[in-house]
């Protein structure tokens, strides 16, 4: 009890750090997502912006597949270098690519169903897009292992394009509300990992220093219970902040509330607190040194924000870059927030995956304990 309460002390002492990191929180909980409307329970057919880039012949069939997405989508106002297209995606201005091979036509017509490669991120609009240029590559092969004339496939293709679906909204998620929400958290988790594993470095350095550490280890109290003290301390830091990340989403996006979803959100936020933790008593084991321990907080906590999709999202990264994400407990918790904002129900594998990335944040803290725990035993018999 005594090392707790030194502990709130030398917090106290400290507190410039938390409210720094708190109000850099709020600041990026505010500009980190735009608000929406929600849906209103009408369906009205939403028109992604898609660009069309052909790599071969101007065609009749080209032709009609640009004709019948200028009718479905909106003209996409960008430069067609891949930096262009790329930036293009990741501001949201563009939400689908499509490239059409050479051999477009001539394989539509042999009755094969030509390779079109596409660019996109994770979208409703993209996924729009999609189901667009699934339909006409759909119907233009089926026709084209009937028909071998150019013209009258073009004709039989349109025809058909004519024919409308009605479409009947069967969910009442809040979509944009989930997206909403899922960016928030996600950005929380630079400033949780950034905000907890600072402040708990620079406390627990306060209490590496020689004479401190000099009384501590001569005192009646055991071991034991001085770490568990100070993990104590360390507990309430981030609780405090996973606290005011939950609290922050739901002030700013009440609508939360009706998406059923804000116990799952808030219970993920509270399994990667966990992993935190531990990262921060892990730091602290490693050096007493102030100077360098903000210097690894600050390298850590962004080297994973941006590997593990907080800013950017992991549609626009390399695969390799994702797969060294993967080594890191944030990746897992951005998995479920994004995985809570795409799922119709919380229910069967998608339900299943997210109790497995839970999981995976309690393994990453176990280790995490592990190697501090093991530093400090080989500390105090040095």
């Amino acid at each position: 009890m005594i090392v707790f309460k030194g502990f709130l002390q030398v917090l106290l002492r400290n507190i410039a750090f938390v409210i720094l990191f708190t109000t850099i929180m709020v600041v990026m909980g505010l500009t980190a997502f735009q608000t929406s409307p929600g849906f209103s329970g009408d369906f009205t057919a939403s028109k992604p912006t898609v660009l069309v880039i052909n790599r071969g012949n101007d065609t009749a069939l080209t032709r009609s597949f640009n004709s019948y997405l200028a009718g479905q989508t909106k003209k996409a106002d960008t430069g067609t270098s891949e930096r262009e297209i790329d930036d293009a995606l990741y501001y949201q201005t563009l939400s689908y690519v499509v490239y059409l091979p050479r051999d477009f036509t001539t394989t539509i017509l042999k009755g094969e169903k030509p390779v079109v490669d596409v660019k996109s991120r994770a979208s409703s609009e993209s996924a729009s897009a999609e189901v667009l240029v699934s339909r006409f590559l759909r119907l233009a092969t089926g026709y084209g292992q009937y028909l071998t004339d150019e013209d009258e496939l073009v004709k039989a293709v349109n025809s058909s394009l004519k024919l409308d679906s009605k479409v009947t909204l069967t969910s009442h998620l809040d979509q944009k509300t989930l997206h909403n929400v899922t960016a928030l958290y996600n950005f929380g988790s630079y400033t949780l990992m950034a905000g907890a594993t600072y402040v708990i470095t620079m406390v627990l350095a306060a209490f590496s220093v020689i004479n401190v550490r000099k009384r501590t280890l001569v005192s009646p109290a055991h071991p034991f219970r001085i770490d568990l003290s100070l993990v104590a301390g360390c507990a309430l830091i981030v609780a405090f902040l996973v606290a005011l990340n939950v609290l922050l989403v739901r002030l700013l996006l009440p609508g939360i509330a009706d998406t059923g979803r804000q116990g799952l959100y808030a219970l993920n936020i509270v399994a990667f607190g966990l992993p935190v933790l531990a990262l921060g008593f892990l730091m602290a084991k490693i050096t007493n040194n102030k100077e360098a321990l903000s210097a690894i907080v600050n390298v850590v906590a962004l080297a994973s924000a941006f590997l593990c999709g907080a800013f950017i999202p992991r549609e626009l990264m390399p695969d390799a870059v994702v797969a060294i994400g993967r080594a890191l407990p944030t990746f897992y918790y951005i998995d479920n927030n994004n995985a809570l904002a795409e799922m119709t129900s919380f229910s069967g594998a998608a339900a299943s995956q997210f109790w497995v990335n839970i999981g995976v944040q309690v393994v990453f803290t176990l280790a995490l304990w592990g190697i501090a725990m093991l530093i400090t035993r080989l500390r105090r018999r040095a």
